[in-house]
């Protein structure tokens, strides 16, 4: 470094850092005073900073759920612990039910044979329900089980952790998968006869895409990794998931491993490489230790940040305190043991947890049963953890002296047997250890139990768990038990709401049976606990069921006569028909749905109700001097709801605080229709008009509207519009058309003795009809008096926008909001009310679902009529019912509106968090998938129920030609049902789909298990013409049967037309077409895949 020169004759400078403090200023004392506390402050922050790195290094991991399969029927974890804890031997024999007898020769050296009889066999490793996963039968015949399995147990433990499908789309969740092993791809991708190869052959069998197709069914966008280090695999992926937790690279994480043994020839490896036990059993740590047992198993555990997972309110059943992994290295041989690795990787993994040897209580071991390998690992296990500090003996043993060696799963296998033994606080025994072996030191300060034993201990209970892989990669993982969580309970009273669902009608009607015992168990959770978490611990499906009741015995007998098959009132079963393009409306009904003590269950159960109703009774009290929850409240004797003066004002209130509820509760209106005084109700949830302008528009309304009472009379005809009007020739200036409420609904409104008239004529002609018992006529001629006054009393209206779509029952049809001028109102007065006409236009405009919101459902019958007769496949609700329990019939409705498919907020109706409570398991509807293509050593015992098919099949020419004849012939009102049914055909037999599998025209193709082949195959399917050929890009661009179809009925008529075809019957006076419904959402499709798609697209042509 260059030093500068001082001026001649002038002093080197100092740096003012060197100056001492009684040589400088005050100003310069403050100014290094400063200074030096800035540097400290900047030092304790960093110091915080790298003690924060360190302690997120070190953050505890809560496991939130789990799931398993292993040996010995093993199909959850309850079932795996009664296995462990009664000391069950779950090993079978591999022949023949596995492989056949001539595979079997005790002599190890037999070329291309197996020296061991014995397997650890999951039952059902070819069962699986590929739909529910979005997988189509025709790729999951091609799809490794171990993919399979994986899915479906990775779904039960989300189940388990309370996870949704919903909450997970979208999130940094990651997924850690430990496989390995690959024997299903051998039947296709090794087959000396190429032609058997199907196109998801590579897809289904790629040991690297079981992570990523776990991730892409969950939607889920963290890491999404693979780990193969052999035996040792699964636990280094909890290890790998553990670090991506606290490093926040994941907010949450799957992990766990899987391993299917289907073929012989990692048998007949392993028999040559000496490791298999003759005897076949794994006696780890006996003298008879002759090696080990390989065995089926899969599991998985959700893993969250123990602070995330208390701020959660998540149910943790164990703890990851820490973890380690290494390698042996340069040990005696590549697949030998290092002891000196193992002690290093247990004495990490302490470090990491933070924790002293001392405090383990319980050491589930590797264990394999070899001679070589378990005297070095007990050494190692001497070593770090028998210390002269250790009061008690050291507990070790091995899960797969139980259910044999699952290897990739071998790791979790031995996780969830060490939480199970946190969460009971008992050691299962060890079994196979009737002698020690004479290779190990028994000296140490170690105990195998051989009986399941109580765990005792003062402080949190320790165990670690350990996996050792023959490629040398080693891991240990550090448990905690659970720290102790306070109680919660929902606080939510009286009646519940049991909302069930599944993929199909058998698998719900076998929930419905789980629940009912659940509920009938003495030892079930609260009622209102169950009913939260079905509600917003479980993903919604499509089969669905809404129970209602007010304590477990009475929703238990409700589900019991579902099963049986019979109707129950408190039971509402749906489809889901429903889906995102569907929209809702809401419809307010008119004067005459009032009636005395309606409301005042609900101001006493429901504060929001109360909340709206006071926050409207505030207001309106201070200008009309009278209050509308008091007139709510009032008894049979005070009560004056019959005026019409005070009907009118409270309706609206009733309505729009019933408005809130449904809204609070996540139904919300995309269109409101009003009926009468109801527009009022409307305009305001429209967000045309305020809340107390909508109550004053009511409150002057029906003052004007009270001069009409005493003098007039309605009626309810069963006839049409056409039909009443000759009914009334002659008689118009006295009887009017009051209400078209639907295509045979008319009511009329008239002076008393014309109207009897009008009735009589009707009585004749046998047309079913009623007097309604009011005294008031209202839209008839008899409003005309009141139209200037009421005209001059509303002012100058300056009504806004619509915030959603308004429809008019003055007009029949859809209004823009600023149309609703004074003069408007006053129309609404006087005029006939289209309601009819209004509905129709709104359900053409692509409403199903519709809810009376009124106080009692007068409407309803019209709705559900007019429904039927315009065939929308939807569901009409409604809100109370005069002289019902208020709060039971709105959750009865919001059941109904669930079971059609409707979004509902349940936190609303089951706020907070409550403690985690056991639900029955997901009832898969499974069936056998299997692949033809097999080797010699095929059994019986992979018979094939479902076979992969050729990856290119599609409609042969003369089926394509034949559908066109057919089109030609038919009337144009016929043609798209046919290609409806030509879609739906063609999209089964490609998709290998039962008819059944396609729950609505609506349904997402992605759903159904479509694909880029599948959609190459369908493409060519659907050609109407020899010539006529659309990309299969045209598929991802019309995501649904209704949106397929509808582009070939275009594409038809394009094409009929360019051939100069003549007009089909009837085409000449073509029905009224419905608007179509708004079309679903494109499909996503990855960039790389539509190139794809593309380009065979553009090969199809040139090559056609």
């Amino acid at each position: 470094m260059r030093r500068t020169r001082s001026p001649r004759g002038s002093a080197p400078a100092r740096p003012e850092r060197l100056l001492r403090p009684e040589s400088t200023s005050a100003v310069d004392t403050n100014a290094l005073l400063a200074q030096n506390k800035k540097a400290l402050l900047a030092i304790m922050e960093l110091k915080a900073q790298l003690a924060r790195a360190e302690s997120r290094q070190r953050a505890p991991i809560a496991i939130v759920g789990m799931a398993c399969r292993f040996p010995g029927g093993c199909a959850t974890p309850e079932q795996f612990w009664e296995l462990l804890r009664e000391g069950r031997d779950a090993v079978t024999e591999a022949f023949p039910s596995r492989w056949p007898e001539s595979l079997y020769d005790a002599n190890p050296e037999a070329p291309g044979r197996i020296m061991a009889r014995g397997l650890g066999q999951v039952e059902g490793v070819a069962d699986f329900e590929p739909e529910f996963f979005h997988v189509s039968p025709r790729e999951a015949a091609s799809m490794d089980p171990q993919h399979r399995l994986l899915l479906t147990v990775a779904w039960e433990a989300c189940e388990d952790a309370g996870l949704t499908r919903e909450l997970l789309h979208g999130s940094r969740t990651g997924i850690f998968v430990g496989a390995g092993n690959n024997d299903y791809g051998d039947f296709e991708l090794r087959n000396p006869d190429l032609g058997a190869v199907s196109a998801y052959a590579g897809t289904g069998n790629a040991t690297s895409l079981v992570a990523g197709r776990l991730s892409f069914f969950l939607g889920t966008q963290g890491p999404a990794l693979v780990v193969d280090t052999a035996c040792s695999s699964s636990l280094v992926a909890i290890h790998q998931a553990c670090t991506s937790l606290r490093l926040g690279e994941s907010e949450l994480a799957l992990a766990g491993g899987v391993n299917l043994v289907l073929r012989p020839n990692g048998s007949v490896f392993l028999s040559r490489f000496g490791a298999l036990s003759p005897t076949g059993r794994c006696r780890a740590f006996a003298e008879a230790a002759d090696g080990y047992v390989r065995a089926d198993g899969c599991g998985v555990i959700v893993l969250k940040r123990l602070e995330d997972a208390l701020r959660d309110g998540d149910r943790v059943l164990a703890v990851i305190r820490g973890s380690a992994i290494n390698h042996d290295g340069r040990s005696g041989g590549l697949t030998v043991p290092n002891g000196a690795a193992q002690r290093e990787l247990l004495l990490a993994a302490l470090k990491n947890a933070g924790v002293e040897p001392r405090s383990v209580g319980y050491l589930e071991a590797h264990g394999t049963g070899t001679p070589l390998g378990d005297p070095i690992e007990m050494g190692a296990i001497a070593d770090v953890f028998g210390g002269d500090a250790r009061r008690e003996a050291l507990r070790v043993g091995s899960v797969k002296s139980n259910i044999g060696h699952t290897e990739a799963a071998a790791g979790i296998a031995g996780i969830i047997k060490a939480v199970l033994s946190l969460q009971h606080r008992e050691i299962p025994a060890h079994l196979h250890f009737d002698k020690p072996s004479s290779r190990i030191d028994w000296s140490i300060p170690v105990e195998v139990p051989t009986s399941t034993r109580p765990w005792s201990g003062d402080g949190p209970r320790l165990a670690g768990v350990s996996s050792f892989g023959f490629s040398g990669t080693n891991a240990h993982v550090i448990l905690e038990e659970a720290p102790r969580q306070e109680a919660r309970h929902s606080p939510r009273l009286g009646t519940q709401v049991l909302c069930l669902s599944a993929r199909t009608e058998g698998s719900l009607t076998r929930l419905a049976a789980a629940w009912r015992e659940q509920l009938r168990r003495r030892d079930s959770a609260p009622l209102a606990d169950l009913c939260h978490a079905a509600a917003r611990r479980r993903s919604h499906h499509r089969a669905r069921l809404a129970v209602l009741g007010d304590s477990a015995d009475a929703i238990a007998q409700a589900l019991e006569s579902f099963a049986a098959g019979a109707p129950h009132p408190a039971v509402v079963r749906g489809d889901a028909v429903l889906d995102g393009m569907s929209r809702t409306a809401f419809v307010f009904s008119g004067q005459g749905s009032q009636w005395l003590g309606m409301g005042q269950e609900l101001l006493a159960s429901e504060p929001l109700f109360q909340q709206s109703l006071r926050e409207m009774d505030g207001p309106f009290r201070d200008e009309f001097g009278w209050s509308l929850e008091e007139a709510l409240r009032a008894g049979e004797a005070e009560s004056q709801l019959e005026r019409t003066r005070v009907a009118q004002p409270v309706i609206v209130a009733v309505q729009l605080a019933l408005s809130d509820l449904w809204r609070a509760w996540g139904v919300h209106p995309d269109v409101t229709l009003g009926h009468s005084l109801g527009e009022i109700s409307a305009a305001h949830v429209a967000g045309v008009l305020g809340r107390h302008e909508a109550l004053r528009l009511a409150c002057i309304r029906g003052r004007f509207m009270d001069g009409a009472t005493g003098r007039g009379k309605m009626a309810e005809l069963a006839c049409s519009e056409e039909q009443a009007r000759r009914y009334l020739q002659g008689l118009e200036a006295e009887v009017a058309i009051a209400a078209l409420n639907g295509a045979m609904s008319t009511v009329l409104a008239g002076a008393p003795g014309a109207l009897e008239s009008v009735l009589q004529k009707v009585a004749s002609d046998g047309i079913q009809h009623r007097l309604l018992r009011v005294d008031y006529a209202f839209h008839s001629p008899q409003m005309a008096e009141f139209a200037a006054p009421f005209r001059g009393a509303l002012g100058d209206m300056k009504p806004r926008a619509a915030e959603r779509d308004l429809y008019s029952s003055v007009l029949g049809r859809a209004v823009r909001g600023e149309a609703l001028t004074a003069d408007y109102w006053v129309r609404n007065m006087t005029d006939t009310v289209r309601f009819h006409e209004a509905l129709v236009a709104l359900l053409r405009d692509g409403c199903r679902a519709v809810v009376e919101v009124s106080p009692h459902p007068v409407l309803l019958s019209a709705i559900q009529d007019t429904l039927s007769r315009e065939g929308v496949d939807g569901v009409a609700a409604y809100s109370l019912r005069r002289g019902n329990p208020e709060r039971a019939t709105l959750l009865s409705n919001l059941g109904a509106l669930y079971a059609a498919g409707h979004p509902v907020d349940w936190s609303a109706l089951y706020p907070g968090l409550v403690d985690h409570v056991a639900l029955p398991a997901y009832p898969w509807h499974a069936r056998r998938f299997w692949t033809t293509v097999q080797g010699p050593e095929a059994t019986t015992g992979a018979a094939p129920a479902v076979t992969a098919p050729a990856p290119d099949e599609a409609a042969p020419a003369a089926v394509t030609s034949k559908v066109w004849d057919e089109l030609v012939k038919l009337a144009a009102v016929a043609r798209r049902p046919r290609l409806e049914r030509h879609v739906r055909e063609q999209l089964t037999g490609i998709l290998k789909l039962d008819s059944g599998d396609i729950p609505s025209k609506r349904t997402p193709l992605s759903e159904l298990g479509m694909d880029s082949v599948g959609a190459v195959a369908l493409s060519k399917a659907l050609a109407l013409t020899h010539e006529h050929r659309f990309p299969p890009t045209v598929l991802f661009e019309h995501p649904t049967i209704e949106a397929l179809t509808g582009f070939l009925a275009e594409e038809f008529e394009r094409l009929h037309a360019a051939r100069g075809g003549a007009a089909a019957p009837g085409d000449s006076a073509p029905p009224r077409q419905a608007p179509a419904a708004p079309e679903a959402a494109a499909l996503p499709v990855p960039d790389s895949e539509l190139a794809i798609l593309e380009k065979l697209a553009a090969l199809e042509k040139e090559f056609a």
